[in-house]
């Protein structure tokens, strides 16, 4: 088994998209969580009756910080955007920034043919998925941990269950990646860790807009 070391944040980014073994959408759009593990992937995704959860996640090699959006699997989310909030300046997350590297996954690659030629175009370098860079299985677990909040409302003084939609999930996604990186209960913050990865004279590459990754992902075809 190869293994690998990266020497400073945003110098190797990994990329995962993953079909949620537990989480489903119902025909009133209401995330359910079976805790027996559906037998489903990105590659036999169109084989199965029911609405998935997806989950995309890039996750930043030196610090371990990562940034994830979901949606269902009928409304999968173009990479080209995706990417672009990952690498923007947000003001509930410290990523920032495009990386050297990037590792592809193959499931990713045959979901968005274009991938590797676009990644490649914005000037990162392509690593092929080993076993030394699979990152992304124990991030996607608690990411789905950090899910199971979502039906809770914290509205309500007794913390009520509710029936939590994605677009919930999605609006509460600052309050979970500030519980996610910004505590050192289990060692230093990744947070911490990653704005202390990046030097002073480090320099930031921050995608100009949406439209300009759209257009490149798109010409890359041509």
């Amino acid at each position: 088994m190869n293994s690998y070391q990266s020497n400073y944040s945003n110098e190797v980014h990994q990329l995962v998209v993953s079909v949620s073994r537990h989480y489903f959408l119902t025909k009133n759009g209401i995330m359910k969580y079976q805790k027996k593990p559906f037998d489903v992937r990105i590659e036999n995704l169109h084989n199965s009756h029911k609405t998935h959860i997806v989950h995309y996640l890039i996750r930043d090699h030196f610090s371990g910080l990562f940034y994830a959006e979901l949606c269902d699997s009928n409304s999968l989310i173009p990479i080209h955007d995706f990417l672009y909030r990952a690498w923007q300046k947000k003001s509930y997350h410290p990523m920032v920034g495009i990386p050297v590297f990037l590792t592809i996954p193959k499931n990713a690659q045959d979901l968005y043919p274009n991938l590797v030629q676009f990644v490649e175009k914005i000037g990162i370098t392509y690593i092929k998925v080993t076993s030394g860079f699979q990152g992304g299985v124990r991030d996607i677990r608690t990411w789905e941990n950090e899910l199971k909040w979502c039906a809770v409302d914290f509205a309500n003084p007794f913390g009520q269950q509710r029936e939590a939609t994605i677009q919930q999930a999605q609006d509460d996604m600052p309050q979970m990646f500030k519980r996610l990186f910004e505590s050192s209960y289990n060692g230093p913050a990744k947070k911490d860790v990653y704005l202390s990865g990046i030097s002073s004279d480090q320099k930031i590459f921050v995608p100009k807009s949406m439209g300009d990754f759209k257009k490149i992902y798109v010409d890359v075809d041509k």
